[in-house]
């Protein structure tokens, strides 16, 4: 939806020039402004703006088409196109309007404000008839009147997309929103959402981060929460652990509304070995009547997972002593199994141990620890742990990291990310 949406023209008095009669010239003064007009001219203008109040379109159309050929002065044309842009206003008739719109931008003399007014209008009116070149040249201009204007960079970013450059629109929609708030006002949710929209289309991961982040800041609904994740999971495409770990974030906010995610958690939990959290995610799945323990594949991934729990009652590997060499590897898997079964205090002490060792992912361990405190009630040292994976350069959590700060600081409140 275009912002710039600005109402032209004014009432009929507004438009009534005062008249005298200077040789073989008449000269009329409007807003303040003195205009020159031969005899001709000035008879033509006045039958035009008498036609104005009554509204009759037969008398207009006849009143415009005299006018058009008795002005041929800069004067009488400039005075044409402000009584021609009421008409066309009153008849929501965007022809007329765009042609005066034309005249009155061409002149140079209109007053800056109405002029930047004038060039938003048109500019909107070539938007909606696909002329996105004649409303980026007409926007551009206005954004030079008026730099920073938030409205204007919002229209401009939707002339990029529709003119499939979404990393131009992802741009300009970013500045709109800083713009806007930089005024004390709110961004809209359109325009933080097609800010996600334009990064996915461009495949821009880190804008994507950004713009989902920012979006979910603002506007922390459910459904918000789900796109942006969706967005960035598929841009980032993450691998392994790191896809366990976007899916549980997801899933720990409400993000899961298809089979497929359900799904795919279980089974990934399942070769991993974490084998009792992907039992409560099927659990679940199929407590919010999602899944279907009839159907394939859920019926047979139930299976693998009850497979694998039966195999895994051995308990839990041993954690390394320190300095026996992988112990941080060993430490860490230890801690995963124990997380998996809701043992999040106890997973959170194995992870901090982890953290000590030799080849330390520190990104990664981080952030489970940083879901252990959280699941355990711990927000405050949750977010110490979060903070710490963020500034992990390279590990490809800091993305999810930053993610998990915005869930926290919104006040999360569910306490198991495996109950």
């Amino acid at each position: 939806m275009l912002q710039i949406m600005l109402a032209l023209g004014g009432t009929t008095s507004s438009l009534s020039p005062a008249y005298a009669q200077v040789g073989i010239q008449t000269q009329i003064v409007l807003d303040g402004r003195s205009f020159a007009l031969s005899t001709r001219e000035a008879r033509a203008l006045s039958t035009l703006r008498e036609s104005i109040p009554g509204g009759r379109h037969a008398i207009q159309d006849a009143a415009l088409e005299a006018a058009r050929n008795a002005t041929d002065s800069p004067d009488a044309r400039y005075l044409f196109a402000v009584y021609a842009l009421e008409i066309g206003r009153q008849r929501s008739d965007t022809m007329l309007r765009a042609e005066a719109l034309d005249i009155l931008i061409a002149r140079g003399i209109a007053p800056q404000v109405k002029l930047a007014s004038y060039l938003g209008v048109r500019g909107g009116i070539a938007f909606e008839r696909g002329d996105f070149a004649t409303a980026r040249q007409l926007w551009t201009r206005m954004l030079g009147m008026k730099p920073g204007d938030a409205d204007v960079l919002a229209n401009l970013a939707q002339v990029e997309q529709a003119q499939n450059n979404p990393k131009g629109a992802a741009e300009l929609i970013a500045r709109a929103i800083v713009a806007r708030k930089a005024s004390g006002q709110r961004a809209a949710e359109l325009w933080y959402r097609q800010w996600l929209s334009a990064a996915n289309q461009a495949s821009l991961v880190s804008e994507a981060s950004a713009a989902g982040l920012a979006l979910v800041a603002a506007y922390p609904s459910a459904r918000n929460w789900h796109d942006a994740l969706v967005v960035y999971r598929q841009l980032a495409a993450p691998k392994d652990g790191l896809e366990i770990d976007w899916l549980r974030f997801s899933r720990r906010v409400g993000g899961f509304t298809k089979a497929a995610e359900y799904q795919r958690l279980a089974q990934l939990l399942e070769h991993e070995g974490v084998n009792a959290e992907a039992k409560a995610v099927l659990a679940e799945g199929l407590s919010d009547a999602i899944l279907r323990p009839d159907e394939s594949p859920t019926r047979d991934i139930i299976a693998e997972v009850e497979r694998a729990m039966t195999v895994q009652a051995g308990g839990l590997p041993a954690p390394a002593r320190p300095g026996s060499g992988g112990g941080s590897a060993a430490q860490s898997q230890a801690a995963d199994r124990l997380f998996g079964m809701g043992r999040y205090s106890d997973a959170a002490t194995l992870y901090r141990a982890a953290l000590n060792g030799p080849t330390a992912e520190s990104g990664r361990l981080n952030t489970r620890l940083g879901m252990a405190l959280s699941a355990a009630g711990l927000g405050l040292e949750a977010q110490a742990a979060f903070r710490s994976a963020a500034a992990a350069a390279g590990s490809g959590y800091a993305d999810l990291a930053r993610f998990w700060l915005a869930w926290l600081a919104q006040g999360d409140a569910p306490a198991s990310a495996a109950s």
